[in-house]
């Protein structure tokens, strides 16, 4: 995660744990409509737990992982059944999972907090952690804070990549994932500024040589792509 970002988080902890605990999981209202019953779900970015608290509730074999200490042990002070489920580590590297080791992954809020020039890495070890016809459920802005147009920052130091959800679509879609499904609502802490994109997809199957394979010209090119330079 970007160091800025990772930063408001761990000195913001208590706080922004308090906020999501108290608020409804609007991932939650789709984890038996996207994933497997009973599947292996990691939980990429799980903040302070509350979302991988739901997933094993809901009876999934679940774990997560973050790059931020202070949100994982807020995590294990809030929800003491997560304990033996949690480690730190982050996109782009997932460097600790295993290839294929995954049914689904929950990544919550978070892409949009990946720097640009990392996203085709976070992409490819996204799916390099999916088995093949796994499943990936994503939630990203349609409208998200004010931030710089020159540092995508907003007033608190947070990157934020502006990149929209057909953009992500397209990039999922060219590594290897089939778009499902799509649902926009708006922001469960009651922001009304702030709107949401969920998307579902599903890993079609590969060979290992395709999918283990660096990204290809016009992949490297992508970031050329249309993205939003201000927020609107």
């Amino acid at each position: 995660m970007d160091g800025k970002t990772l930063q408001f988080y761990a000195e913001h902890a208590p706080t922004v744990a308090a906020r999501y605990a108290g608020a409804e999981s609007a991932a939650a209202r789709r984890f038996h409509e996207v994933f497997a019953a009973g599947g292996r779900i990691l939980d990429v970015g799980c903040g302070s737990g509350r979302d991988l608290q739901a997933l094993v509730d809901a009876g999934f074999e679940a774990e997560g992982v973050d790059a931020c200490e202070a949100l994982l042990t807020e995590a294990k002070r809030r929800y003491p059944a997560l304990a033996g489920r949690l480690r730190r580590d982050s996109l782009p590297d997932l460097g600790t999972i295993l290839d294929a080791s995954s049914d689904g992954i929950l990544c919550w809020a978070v892409l949009m907090h990946v720097p640009a020039e990392r996203l085709f890495d976070t992409l490819f070890n996204l799916r390099r952690v999916l088995r093949p016809g796994g499943r990936l459920l994503i939630s990203t802005p349609l409208q998200g804070p004010r931030v710089d147009a020159e540092t995508h920052r907003d007033p608190d130091g947070r990157l934020f990549n502006e990149v929209p959800p057909e953009q992500f679509q397209f990039l999922f879609e060219k590594v290897g994932f089939r778009r499902t499904n799509r649902w926009d609502s708006g922001d469960t802490l009651g922001r009304s500024e702030r709107t949401w994109a969920t998307q579902a997809f599903v890993l079609e199957g590969q060979s290992s040589s395709l999918r283990f394979a660096p990204p290809p010209p016009q992949l490297r090119d992508a970031p050329k792509l249309p993205i939003r330079g201000k927020a609107t």
